[in-house]
């Protein structure tokens, strides 16, 4: 069954981060204990799509988490730059850019797609 819950994020590389990486990390990962402890549920039954209105359709119990922390960086940095590398076709991705656009993606997580 197809999810009714999306996150529209910028571009491809934000899709692809949130789908291969911020959804293990929201379930099992850096944020697995953080309460309340069904707060994933909702996140990973989202289908992330590209799109001019940026944002979630969907209530969600908790949106508010530090994708930039230094220590979710520090664990998993490096393959989040590889899924980066990898969407692009070619190597080069920086740390620097891989930030910005996490960055980006923490504030779309925040918003609803009908406030921007």
């Amino acid at each position: 069954m197809k999810s009714n819950r999306t996150v529209t994020f910028r571009n491809v590389i934000q899709v692809a981060l949130f789908e291969r990486e911020i959804k293990g990390q929201l379930s099992d990962g850096y944020w697995e204990n953080a309460n309340p402890m069904d707060h994933h549920r909702t996140w990973c039954d989202a289908v992330a799509v590209v799109g001019p209105n940026v944002g979630r359709n969907f209530w969600t119990v908790k949106s508010n988490y530090n994708l930039i922390a230094a220590p979710l960086l520090d664990a998993v940095g490096g393959r989040m730059l590889t899924i980066c590398e990898d969407v692009l076709g070619r190597p080069g991705f920086t740390m620097r850019q891989l930030r910005a656009e996490l960055k980006d993606m923490k504030t779309i997580m925040t918003t609803f797609a009908s406030e921007i």
